[in-house]
């Protein structure tokens, strides 16, 4: 029986083909900042309040405008059809079942147009790296046809980033496995995003642009600055820099600078309902989920997302229950407090 997401994580590393499963769970120096993620989680304690009714609990808020049921998206993550024939296509329909943001990542296996109609009316971001302004610009003309509600800029990756000790291990090349649907072949070279190109984008795209992978305040406030109307605090799941800090322990940083004028998120280290709740509470607007949406899929493609999502929202429901607050949305740092304090 698979009761929480470390039950599927098992059950998809059973599943995966060894260095499939190496691939999701790994990171860049070895896994340093991957386990740095989950153990700033453990480091923030929660602080109930009593005489609170709490017979009904809240957990619908708003991104971008467009209400959602619970404050967890799916992060925008390629190469899906490595977990299942069905990839992005089950992802976003699981997303549109939970009441959620799809994603829709510039290495997926199926093109933006099919994931946009596979998730019907629910919202679809599309993430891209800077790959150069002609092909930058081509891929967000087509997000915008294809009907996305929002561009999502990953900023955190510079350079490609050479194979991961596994992969270099194994000769492990993911992109040999499946096919790209938005390339002719393998994607060109990421370029690093500067802030010139950051501002173009924003200036020239219909869409409201989220910025992925900021851990500095001050790089936050440029980003606003540029017209971003988002911000996800990340550490790339820490598979680029191993020495990268945990993306929730910059994340207050971050709100206190620009969350009066963007929508905050986080994303990194996210395994519990509890995870959700103290990211919220330190200013978040909604988390994102990339590791377990996968194990999702891989166990049982469209419905395993679904049962992870829902997963994390009945945990949510319990500990905001325990925690005597009714609604995602009143929760701030009241409700936290100094391990041991």
């Amino acid at each position: 029986m698979l009761l929480t997401l470390a039950d599927y994580e098992a059950e998809a590393t059973r599943i995966l083909a060894p260095e499939v499963a190496a691939f999701v769970a790994e990171g860049a120096g070895a896994s340093r900042a991957v386990r740095r993620n989950l153990e700033a989680f453990q480091r923030i304690v929660l602080s109930p309040r009593r005489f609170v009714d709490v017979e009904r609990i809240a957990t619908a808020t708003t991104v971008l405008g467009r209400e959602i049921s619970c404050p967890v998206l799916i992060a925008p993550t390629g190469l899906q059809q490595l977990a299942h024939p069905q990839g992005e296509l089950a992802t976003a329909r699981a997303a549109a079942r939970a009441g959620t943001v799809a994603p829709a990542a510039v290495l997926a296996t199926y093109p933006v147009e099919r994931i946009v109609d596979a998730a019907d009316a629910a919202p679809v971001w599309f993430q891209l790296y800077d790959y150069g302004r002609e092909n930058v610009d081509g891929l967000v003309s087509r997000a915008e046809t294809a009907g996305c509600a929002a561009i999502c800029v990953t900023v955190d990756v510079p350079r490609r980033t050479r194979m991961r000790e596994h992969g270099r291990r194994h000769d492990f090349r993911p992109t040999s496995r499946v096919t790209l649907a938005h390339f002719d072949g393998n994607a060109p070279d990421v370029r690093p995003v500067l802030l010139a190109t950051l501002e173009r984008i924003c200036a020239t795209t219909s869409l409201p642009v989220v910025v992925k992978g900021v851990l500095r305040a001050e790089d936050a406030a440029l980003a606003v600055g540029a017209g971003a109307a988002g911000i996800v605090v990340s550490n790339h799941g820490g598979r680029e820099s191993g020495s990268a800090p945990a993306a929730v322990d910059a994340l207050s940083e971050i709100v206190a600078e620009v969350g009066e004028r963007a929508e905050v998120y986080v994303d990194g280290g996210v395994r519990t309902g509890d995870d959700v709740v103290k990211a919220l509470a330190l200013g978040a607007r909604a988390v994102l989920i990339g590791r377990p949406s996968w194990w999702g899929l891989a166990v049982a493609g469209e419905q395993g997302v679904v049962d992870v999502l829902n997963i994390l929202r009945e945990e949510i429901i319990e500990t905001l229950a325990q925690l005597g607050c009714p609604d995602v949305r009143a929760l701030d740092r009241g409700y936290l407090r100094t391990e041991g304090a």
